[in-house]
């Protein structure tokens, strides 16, 4: 019995939308372009592209000649998102302009009010601007009336201990940015606002286009923060991170403004002066944003009653991370491990959780999470003891919680889970749900058993530092993953290897190398990224070569560092190995 078509044409999408690149896509049609005529026409002519392929410096011009002559030969249809490393003039681009619909520029030109005219498609406008120069063009920019483009503004000044910070206090750009309703994300990193904002369109059109606002290390008075906030009916998307507000007074206001925001969905707050554990808890019952997070480092109290009794009854929050507080001022013994967890009355409703810094008794608190996706336990250096037991750990996997599919668990360098807590492979086993595994560190011992158990829902494992000893060997490691038919992304980041002694011979190790050997036989990887170490030899250019053509799987892997003073012969393998990827349609990323 045949499939029907559209059954093929949902199958093929699933795949085609995988990952918005160039490169992915210019493989995928050359290669389900082969299968038949019949299916060109009958199926190919009808596949959609869901998102906006983006286009960066590394897309050379012959992949994006060769993109186009393919979606004009099968009729594709696309979109196009092209990043600020990208010269707005360069020659190809005026061959896509009628699919752009998404441009980062540096700063603002006078021809910028006509963009649109260029761009019949554009849908977004990015301004990534770092100078007090890029900053003034801003006043040159004036939005049509019947412009519907979405325009945003990232500001970038230098970080400086004395807060000698960029100045945005002109006149001019405060109007640019706050008085004429142009922008619908608004981001500024250390700088000043320091101007006062005064209302001068009718009310309720200020900052109506306003829907992301994102401030950090930055001075802004109390005035300008409290005048966009109030003139910000539509905002969705908050972020406060290490702010002087001048005159300086408690953030309380601030909180019950977010308040009466009720589009709000994602605030993320980090804020350092003084704020009242009463205005803290009626900002979480009363607020409907479904991400909160959320720190206050001087928490000023009534009394220790106020604290212990509290309790959070809030149905909207998905996403939260529950951390110590530890900013009580004055401190109390009492108040020590305080957290909101056995306070929170819907955990049910959680979805995203971060623990951060270990909380005793977690686990018992996280079985009633019935709804929880994505779980994250960050641990600190001065919280040892409370550190993570390896009983809380297993009980997490043996709740077998149905929707869990993402664990984290992140702990520093020196709070390592290698003597007495581990991920046992049997206990990981008793869940059928987990998806994706991240560990920030662990030995070569327990991530081979990790790896041997062949669980078999998790496809994504990442580590982020791998630990190797003395009699460990990274080879059985390879074994391993080339045998391993389950997992489609496997990501370790870094090893100690440089650390090792010279005699040790997973000195040897080399990136490309054991990329090669696994990718021989391995025929599940979609992506495969391993420690940077290493020289490049020149035979790895017909190996990788000859591996990349009979593996049809593999769609990202990695490379080498470069390094000032390498040899001109390593440059030219390394660049040869590059166009072996690009031969392909390979992404590769540094390990």
């Amino acid at each position: 019995m045949a499939i029907p078509n559209h059954i093929i044409q949902f199958i093929l999408e699933e795949i085609l939308n995988q990952v918005i690149d160039l490169n992915h896509f210019n493989y995928y049609f050359r290669r389900y372009t082969l299968i038949s005529k019949q299916w060109n026409k009958e199926i190919i002519v009808k596949l959609r592209i869901f998102k906006p392929i983006r286009i960066h410096f590394s897309v050379d011009d012959a992949t994006i000649t060769n993109w186009i002559e393919m979606a004009k030969k099968y009729a594709i249809d696309y979109q196009i998102k092209v990043v600020k490393a990208v010269p707005i003039d360069c020659r190809w681009l005026e061959m896509l302009k009628d699919k752009v619909i998404d441009i980062t520029k540096k700063d603002i030109s006078s021809g910028d009010n006509c963009i649109l005219d260029t761009y019949p498609q554009l849908k977004n406008l990015n301004f990534n601007m770092n100078t007090e120069g890029y900053i003034s063009t801003l006043t040159k920019l004036n939005k049509r009336s019947e412009d519907i483009t979405n325009y945003s503004v990232t500001i970038n000044g230098e970080y400086s201990v004395d807060n000698e910070r960029l100045q945005v206090t002109t006149p001019q750009v405060i109007d640019a940015l706050f008085n004429q309703n142009i922008f619908n994300s608004i981001s500024v990193v250390c700088s000043n606002i320091m101007s006062p904002i005064s209302p001068r369109l009718p009310t309720g059109h200020q900052c109506s286009n306003l829907t992301s606002f994102f401030l950090c290390k930055l001075i802004i008075s109390h005035q300008a923060l409290s005048t966009i906030l109030d003139l910000s009916t539509h905002l969705q998307e908050i972020t406060i991170e290490e702010i002087d507000i001048s005159p300086v007074t408690t953030f309380d206001w601030v909180l019950e403004k977010l308040v009466k925001l009720e589009s709000l969905s994602d605030i993320k707050l980090d804020i350092e002066f003084s704020t009242n554990f009463d205005a803290i808890i009626s900002f979480l019952n009363k607020t409907k944003s479904a991400i909160v997070f959320v720190t206050f480092r001087k928490i000023l109290y009534l009394s220790a009653e106020q604290v212990l009794s509290a309790q959070v009854d809030n149905g909207y929050i998905q996403d939260f991370y529950f951390m110590v507080m530890d900013g009580f001022f004055p401190f109390i013994e009492q108040f020590s491990d305080y957290t909101l967890l056995p306070r929170w009355k819907h955990k049910s409703n959680l979805k995203k959780v971060s623990f951060f810094e270990y909380y005793k008794g977690f686990d018992n608190e996280v079985e009633g999470m019935t709804n929880l996706e994505f779980l994250y336990i960050k641990l600190f250096d001065n919280f040892k003891e409370q550190k993570l037991t390896q009983n809380s750990l297993d009980r997490i996997f043996e709740f077998n919680l149905k929707v869990l599919t993402k664990l984290g668990i992140i702990y520093t360098r020196t709070t390592t889970l290698t003597d007495n807590v581990v991920v046992r492979p049997d206990k990981l086993l008793l869940n059928r749900y987990l998806k994706s595994l991240c560990l920030s560190s662990t030995t070569w011992k327990d991530y081979s058993l990790i790896l041997g158990c062949k669980h078999p829902t998790i496809v994504e494992m990442t580590i982020n530092y791998l630990t190797l000893k003395p009699g460990d060997n990274f080879e059985d490691l390879i074994v391993i993953l080339k045998e391993n038919n389950t997992l489609t992304r496997v990501q370790i980041h870094s090893a100690n290897f440089q650390q090792l002694d010279e005699s040790d011979p997973n000195r040897l190790f080399n990136t490309v190398y054991f990329s090669i050997e696994i990718l021989k036989t391995n025929r599940s990887l979609v992506e495969l990224t391993l420690p940077s170490f290493g020289h490049f030899k020149s035979h790895f250019v017909s190996k990788y070569d000859k591996v990349l053509s009979r593996n049809h799987i593999i769609r990202q892997v990695c490379i080498q560092h470069t390094f000032p003073g390498m040899a001109l012969e390593k440059q030219k393998i390394r660049s040869d190995l590059i166009d072996v990827f690009n031969k392909y349609s390979i992404r590769y990323r540094y390990g």
